[in-house]
């Protein structure tokens, strides 16, 4: 059964304390040209997330854990010794090295951000293949995820 996290099911001022550890597919707000939820989706060790047609296949399943009540490692299901980190041109997959993120509800998604909140998950294009960014919030759609616990 999916439960879906999102404005619906959590209060506006949800945090990482508030997420269950668990597994998840995580989608952008915005769709593609044609119409098509994508969802991130591990690549590979030392490669990078992106987004591909939501399918719930095991690359886009995603094992969420709380680090330290504030914020949560995110780990491909399939490769849960490899977490998301901080890539130089976005969020790349690397060995353990606990690489955290703090996810909020703002009521139109989550945002998800670096543990010192600085910087955003994003997408500049909602298309396959797109490489998800860290970088400035232009407050788009691009920049708001769904969870969907799996």
């Amino acid at each position: 059964m999916i439960i879906q996290l999102d404005t619906t099911s959590l209060p506006d001022s949800s945090t990482a304390s508030t997420i269950p550890d668990g597994d998840y597919v995580i989608y952008s707000r915005a769709l593609s040209n044609f119409g098509q939820k994508l969802a991130i989706s591990f690549n590979g060790n030392d490669t990078y997330a992106t987004l591909k047609p939501l399918g719930y296949s095991q690359d886009q399943i995603w094992t969420l854990r709380n680090y330290n009540g504030r914020t949560l490692s995110v780990s491909p299901r399939c490769s849960l010794h490899l977490q998301a980190a901080w890539g130089s041109e976005g969020v790349k997959v690397m060995p353990e090295g606990n690489y955290v993120w703090t996810f909020t509800n703002n009521g139109e998604g989550f945002i998800i951000q670096d543990g010192d909140m600085t910087k955003y998950w994003g997408v500049s294009f909602a298309n396959s293949s797109t490489n998800i960014t860290i970088g400035d919030d232009d407050g788009q759609p691009g920049h708001r995820w769904i969870l969907e616990k799996l």
